[in-house]
C-alpha cells in the first residue's frame, strides 16, 4: 500500500499504487514513489510512505516486496533455485508474480544436449524389417486410417489429488503406444491400405528446456527438456515401426502452440530416421498447416489455433484449386481445443478432435475440463469419410 501524510506526521489517505495515488491527487506517480523510497522529502507538499523498501546489493538496486519469501515458501524454491521474477500490478492495482527457475540445463552447453540425445537414439533399435501387407478380396473398398492423438503433452505434470488424474512423462509414453494399438484392433477387419499418422498438435507441453510455451508461457512439465524430447521421438518411432508393420504409414507434422519449434525438430529426426524406408512417408514442410489427398477426400491439418473455421474452409479450395478436380470430400482435423466439435461451412466440414491428455492444476482450477479419448478415423477411398473408432480414458 502506498501512503499519505500531511507534513506534520498525520496519515491522510492510502492507495493500492503509485498509479493509484498519483491518479487520484494529482501528483506525478514518480515523484510520489521517490518520497516514499526516502529520495525526496516530499511530493506534492504531503509525505509519502509504502510497504516497498529499497535495499542495494552489488550496486544493483533490486525492490524487495513484502510477502515474496512467503511467495517462494508456497511455490516450493529457495532463493537459490530462483534465476528470476517478474513482478507486476494489474490495472486494478492487484499484485501479480511470474518465477523462472533455474534448471541444470543452464549450466549445460548445446553441444552436451545433443551429445545426450544422440546417445539415447542410438539406443532404439533401427531395423526395418521387410513386410508383407495381407491382401483383401475385390469387392472390400480400400479405405486410409487416420490414427490421431493431438494434445498429448508429453511432458506435462498433473496430480490426481489436485486434477483428478495422474499423468507424467512416463505415462503420457505409455499412454500413447497403448492407445495406438488399441485403435488398431478397433479398425481391423477394414482394407487398410494405408495409415495417416497426424505427429505434433502440442505434443510435447514446452517448447525448450526453460519449460516455456514457444511465446515464453511458463509450463510445469514433470521432466527436462531433453529427456522430453527423448521419450516423445522414441514413442513416435515405436508406433510407426508398429503401423508399418501392418500398412505403409505417412506422417505429417503440425505444430503447435505450445510446442512450435519442436516439432519441426521431431519431424526432422523422424524423416532421417525413416529415409530409406519405402513404407515410410514423412511431411514436414515448412507452413503450420498441412494438405493430404487420399482417393476422393481431401484433409487439412492444422492445429486450430490461428486460423478460424470459415477462413480454413476456403483455404482449403483455393490452395488446392489445381488438383481438386475429382474430389468430392473437403475436411479439416485441428487439435488445441482438446475436445471434439465440428462443424461444417460450404459443405467444408471443420472437426476439432479430442485429445487424451488430462488438465493440469491451472486449467482445473479455471475450470477447463474435456471428456479424454483418442479417434481412429477411417476415410474410404472412393466414398469419402466413413466415421471413427473411439478409445476412452
Amino acid at each position: 500500500m502506498i501512503y499519505q501524510y500531511n507534513l506534520e506526521g498525520d496519515l491522510i489517505g492510502s492507495f493500492p499504487s503509485f498509479s493509484n495515488a498519483g491518479k487520484n491527487t494529482g501528483i506525478h506517480k514518480a515523484n510520489i514513489r521517490s518520497c516514499a523510497l526516502g529520495k525526496r522529502k516530499t511530493a506534492g507538499g504531503f509525505k509519502w510512505s509504502s510497504d516497498i523498501t529499497e535495499q542495494t546489493i552489488e550496486n544493483k538496486n533490486i525492490t524487495t516486496h513484502k510477502g515474496y519469501k512467503e511467495l517462494l515458501d508456497e511455490a516450493g524454491y529457495k532463493d537459490s533455485n530462483v534465476k528470476s521474477i517478474k513482478i507486476w500490478q494489474t490495472m486494478k492495482g492487484e499484485t501479480r508474480y511470474s518465477i523462472i527457475p533455474n534448471t541444470d540445463e543452464d549450466e549445460k552447453s548445446l553441444k552436451e544436449i545433443k551429445d545426450e540425445l544422440l546417445k539415447e537414439l542410438s539406443a532404439v533399435p533401427k531395423e526395418f524389417p521387410k513386410v508383407q501387407y495381407p491382401k483383401y478380396k475385390d469387392h472390400i473398398s480400400k479405405c486410409a486410417i487416420e490414427v490421431s492423438l493431438p494434445d498429448h503433452h508429453f511432458g506435462k505434470l498433473a496430480h490426481a489429488e489436485e486434477t483428478g488424474d495422474d499423468y507424467n512423462l512416463d505415462i503420457a509414453a505409455e499412454l500413447y503406444i497403448n492407445t495406438i494399438k488399441e485403435l488398431y484392433r478397433k479398425v481391423i477387419g477394414n482394407n487398410i491400405e494405408r495409415f495417416i499418422l497426424p505427429i505434433g498438435n502440442d505434443m510435447i507441453n514446452s517448447d525448450n528446456h526453460k519449460q516455456t510455451t514457444t511465446k515464453g508461457t511458463p509450463m510445469h512439465d514433470s521432466h527436462r527438456g531433453p529427456l522430453v524430447f527423448r521419450k516423445a521421438i522414441a514413442s513416435v518411432i515405436e508406433a510407426i515401426n508398429f503401423l508399418r508393420e501392418r500398412a505403409p504409414v505417412d506422417v505429417i507434422i503440425v505444430p503447435g502452440n505450445h510446442d512450435f519449434e519442436t516439432t519441426f525438430t521431431v519431424g526432422e529426426v523422424i524423416s532421417a530416421w525413416y529415409k530409406d524406408v519405402d513404407e515410410v512417408n514423412v511431411d514436414n514442410g515448412l507452413t503450420s498447416y498441412k494438405y493430404y489427398k487420399y482417393g476422393k477426400n481431401l484433409v487439412g491439418f492444422d492445429h486450430g489455433d490461428k486460423i478460424k473455421g470459415q477462413v480454413l474452409a476456403t483455404k482449403i479450395l483455393k490452395d488446392n484449386k489445381e488438383n481438386i478436380a475429382d474430389v468430392e470430400f473437403f475436411e479439416w482435423h485441428l487439435g488445441h481445443l482438446h475436445k471434439e466439435m465440428l462443424n461444417e461451412f460450404n459443405g467444408v466440414k471443420v472437426r476439432h478432435l479430442p485429445s487424451l491428455c488430462p488438465a493440469d492444476a491451472w486449467h482445473k482450477f479455471h475450470g477447463y475440463d474435456h471428456h479424454r479419448c483418442a479417434q481412429a478415423h477411417i476415410w474410404n477411398r472412393n466414398t469419402g469419410y466413413e466415421g471413427y473408432v473411439q478409445v476412452n480414458k
